[in-house]
């Protein structure tokens, strides 16, 4: 019995490199398989008379699997756009090429997973915010911020067919800002990241987002991400959503509210006009209906003070004195001592500066403009 018998009937065969069991190839991509070629899986060898070929299996040939022999041996595969999507196997066959029996040796199947060209493509943005302005979020309703459950198109959305890979998704926030609490990767049922925002955080302050995907499939070499950013803007509920301009009334007689220029003394300070926040009422008109523009209803309303007293303008109480005609204020009401809110135990107070005797005694009157602290937007006027 010669060693080559021995070898091809009492032997197990192996490669030295394992040939994968599964593959993930592409359409219209080429993937390039090298094998070694089988050597004995115990002390005796095979042999140099042996001539060790690959071959797929009769009956079972793949027309996009070539082979070209050598050590090691390439196999090429190239499933084109027309190939089925689907799972594949391929059996390659390791014989014995002399002697014209062409024993199989060793065979090993892989199994391909033909997929479609689209499990490559890059993250797309799916679902957009209103990135041309900061989003507002109101505090008193606490509200939290998911990531979108599809904010990125890609291979993990492919209709088509299932890429398999791996997405995950993260948030990012630009700046720490007290009362917004990021929690990017969550435990429990619900594993979107998210930013909770309390009713302690500070009105008016803003932080941006980054809203990021990567999608990895690593038997194919894929690793993509995409993200964008969002910035977020907390404001109270005291806001336009609920509430109409608000109208300032007072309890004044007319007289409490018209400033008399007296004569002029040189060197006197100029006379000072006080008015107190307790002569004022702020109404605020609640708008018709209950409910914001997305169905939210106010929590209890506490409107801010009204400050930011902006300078005033003169109107003549009297358009002439004895028989000259005035035909503009002499003097100015200035914004010179304008203090205080319109709240309790506040005083609004305004200078009359410069004065002169050309308009001892006229009557004039100053109009106030106010804003709010907390919502610019909301003004009034007296």
């Amino acid at each position: 019995m010669s060693i080559c018998s021995i070898g091809a009937f009492g032997t197990k065969y192996v490669h030295l490199t394992p040939v994968p069991s599964t593959l993930w190839i592409l359409q219209d991509t080429t993937y390039l398989l090298s094998i070694d070629n089988i050597v004995a899986d115990a002390s005796l060898p095979i042999g140099n008379t042996l001539d060790i070929k690959m071959r797929q299996r009769s009956g079972s040939e793949q027309a996009w699997v070539t082979i070209t022999q050598g050590s090691p041996t390439v196999v090429s595969f190239t499933p084109t756009n027309t190939l089925a999507v689907g799972q594949y196997s391929v059996i390659l066959e390791s014989y014995d090429n002399n002697g014209g029996v062409f024993s199989t040796l060793k065979s090993d199947t892989v199994t391909v997973n033909v997929l479609p060209a689209e499990c490559s493509q890059a993250l797309s943005q799916s679902s957009t915010f209103e990135t041309t302005q900061p989003i507002v979020v109101v505090k008193e309703y606490s509200p939290t911020i998911y990531y979108p459950e599809e904010l990125f198109n890609g291979p993990h959305t492919y209709a088509g067919y299932s890429c398999g890979g791996t997405y995950t998704q993260s948030i990012a926030i630009s700046t720490p800002t007290a009362g917004v609490v990021l929690t990017d990767q969550p435990t429990g049922a619900d594993l979107r990241p998210k930013i909770a925002v309390s009713s302690s955080a500070p009105t008016g302050a803003s932080f941006t987002l980054t809203f990021t995907g990567r999608y990895v499939h690593a038997p194919l070499s894929i690793d993509v991400t995409a993200s964008f950013t969002q910035t977020f803007k907390i404001k109270t509920v005291f806001s336009t959503d609920y509430l109409e301009q608000p109208t300032i009334s007072h309890s004044l007689t007319s007289a409490g509210l018209t400033f008399t220029v007296p004569p002029s003394v040189a060197g006197a300070t100029p006379p000072t006009h006080s008015l107190t926040a307790s002569d004022f009422t702020v109404a605020y008109p609640i708008k018709a209906g209950t409910t914001d523009a997305i169905g939210n209803t106010p929590p209890a309303i506490t409107p801010a003070p009204f400050t930011s007293f902006s300078s005033a303008f003169i109107v003549k109480g009297q358009s002439s004195l004895g028989t000259s005609t005035l035909t503009t204020p002499q003097g100015s009401l200035n914004a010179v001592g304008i203090s205080g809110s319109l709240s309790p135990g506040d005083t609004v107070s305004f200078a009359c500066d410069p004065w002169t005797s050309k308009i001892a005694l006229t009557t004039m009157t100053k109009t106030l403009d106010f804003s709010n602290s907390v919502e610019q937007n909301f003004k009034a006027s007296i």
